[in-house]
């Protein structure tokens, strides 16, 4: 059978056969082997030939690939198609659509299930804005099943596996969220420990040349708005250098009753003191 699928006609041709004949299919050269009376064998001939045309047996169907990138197997998928075969690309979708013969579609298909396979390509992105973990979160839905990304936290680094077409991707996805604007965000520090002048010459020193710092003596606190690494940065040193460390001093109390000093003093303490 030149461009139907045997398989699918071999309830009708069994229709066909006398009650002696047999009818078996090898899927593997699509053919149908018949044993049956002569008159049988002609009725079964003129069915196929009337059934086995381009005509009745053209169909279309879609293939979405998954690691090959749809251009790049186009050619040797053309090749197999027929005279009167069509071969669509969709490189948005990364799929092809194929007009041909039932027979022909199988053996694309077959052809395409090879050649699309995991040839994964590296990279390693560094953003300058974005916080790589965060990054990491959402580039996770351009991979396909086998892909991989790694965070390097101290170096605010990903190193992605995947397709040369997800890899893509992802970089038109980092070049669109890693910049200051989309990457603001504000935050407020309470200083606790050490002294709110030290505290903003830290921050002051980690600043993007975006970010800016509002300072509220008062409340001892710092109002901090950058980016999101810019913010990670300066949370951690916060975090490692406003501790409590304490020192002891005894002060002698010459005139004031001691109780009334105490309690005055009780006000300045931090809580760990």
């Amino acid at each position: 059978v030149k461009y139907a699928l045997a398989e699918q006609l071999l309830d009708r041709v069994k229709g066909l056969l006398s009650e002696a004949g047999k009818a078996e299919v090898d899927e593997i050269t699509n053919t149908i082997i018949l044993t049956d009376t002569k008159a049988s064998l002609e009725k079964i001939k003129l069915m196929l030939t009337s059934e086995d045309t381009i005509g009745k047996q053209m169909t279309t169907q879609s293939f979405t690939l998954k690691y090959a990138q749809a251009n790049s197997i186009g050619s040797a998928v053309k090749d197999l198609l027929t005279p009167s075969g069509k071969l669509e690309l969709d490189p948005s979708t990364n799929s092809l659509l194929i007009t041909d013969t039932k027979y022909s579609l199988l053996r694309t298909g077959q052809l395409i299930s090879k050649l699309d396979y995991f040839r994964p390509s590296q990279k390693l992105f560094t953003p300058k804005f974005a916080l790589a973990s965060e990054v990491k979160k959402i580039a996770g839905h351009y991979l396909s099943d086998k892909g991989e990304i790694e965070v390097n936290e101290a170096e605010n680094q990903i190193m992605v596996t995947a397709t040369s077409r997800n890899l893509k991707k992802i970089e038109d996805l980092l070049a669109d969220l890693d910049s200051p604007s989309k990457q603001m965000k504000k935050e407020k520090f309470l200083i606790k420990y050490i002294s709110l002048e030290d505290a903003v010459d830290l921050v002051k020193e980690n600043l993007s040349p975006q970010g800016t710092l509002k300072i509220d003596p008062p409340s001892s606190t710092l109002t901090v708005e950058d980016t999101s690494y810019h913010l990670f940065q300066i949370e951690e040193i916060v975090a490692r250098l406003d501790t409590f460390q304490p020192q002891k001093r005894i002060y002698k109390i010459s005139f004031a009753p001691l109780s009334l000093v105490a309690t005055r003093v009780e006000d300045f303490l931090s809580d760990q003191g």
